[in-house]
């Protein structure tokens, strides 16, 4: 096993409680005798926010290597391999990946193995844009305007007396009258109004009065038409309007635009351990 210079421990302590950390063994801290396969977190850094620079691949002389995915030979690190597998990648044969932690949390692996939380699971997303099933159920008012809106039902008339009057109606149309009947026309003219029509007698009978008419006189006797916008029909009474469906939309709004699932958050290094003290897998508590 390759150690790691004691020198380096007073650096990564003053690094740790810059940022508020304690050193323990079992914080985050990169040991100088780590398990391999464990992994910690480092302050490494250089540049500045518009000189951004990569944090470096290893340090402590190839003990630590940056948990960035990256492929790795078994027959290189077969120790390594011996204990995290293929779990993140490669064929197991020839190759094998580190844990990819660059850009993401870690999230504890749960003994009940669960389709999220088995060990080397990956999932989640920066940010979310959400569709209605997201949305909790609610309602919308339909404003005044608002078209295309169609209501829809059953109207029960029960209740309801419908009245259509004339009023200052122009009659437009010819008036006509029967001519006076031949001696031989078996419909001759007759003195009784009902269920005749108009006519013209021979002679020199006065057949017109101003008197208001009484009798009904046959149909088709008097023709002509009525412009409509002189017919005003009424409506007394109640409507009941059953199983009535209000189809339309409302107005448009939002812009679908995604949100991020980040919380605040400070960005540091992943470190796995290539080298070091080889972890006793054989218990099972």
């Amino acid at each position: 096993m390759t150690r790691t210079s004691r020198t380096h421990k007073p650096l990564i302590l003053g690094l740790l409680t810059a940022m508020g950390l304690t050193w323990t063994s079992a914080s985050h801290a990169c040991a100088t005798e780590p398990f391999i396969g464990s992994v910690c977190i480092m302050a490494f850094g250089s540049g500045s926010a518009t000189n951004k620079k990569p944090p470096p691949l290893s340090f402590a002389r190839g003990m630590y290597l940056l948990a960035d995915g990256r492929m790795l030979q078994i027959a290189e690190n077969n120790i390594l391999f011996a204990i995290i597998g293929s779990t993140y990648g490669g064929d197991g044969r020839n190759n094998f990946a580190l844990p990819n932690l660059a850009g993401r949390f870690v999230m504890g692996a749960s003994k009940n193995v669960t389709p999220i939380d088995y060990v080397g699971a990956v999932g989640g997303t920066a940010s979310t844009t959400l569709t209605l099933n997201h949305l909790p159920q609610h309602t919308h008012a339909l404003a005044d305007g608002i078209s295309p809106t169609l209501l829809s039902g059953e109207v029960d008339t029960t209740n309801t007396v419908f009245s259509t009057t004339i009023g200052s109606a122009i009659f437009t149309g010819k008036l006509y009258s029967a001519a006076a009947p031949a001696a031989s026309d078996p419909d001759v003219s007759t003195n009784d109004p009902a269920n005749a029509m108009l006519g013209v007698t021979p002679g020199t009978q006065k057949i017109y009065q101003k008197k208001a008419p009484t009798v009904e006189m046959r149909n088709g006797a008097v023709t002509g038409t009525v412009a409509l916008s002189n017919i005003v029909t009424t409506m007394k009474g109640s409507l009941k309007l059953s199983n009535a469906i209000l189809t339309g939309y409302t107005g448009p709004t939002g812009l679908s635009q995604a949100f991020t699932n980040l919380p605040p958050y400070i960005t540091l290094p992943y470190y796995i351990a290539a080298q070091g003290l080889y972890p006793d897998l054989s218990g099972d508590m």
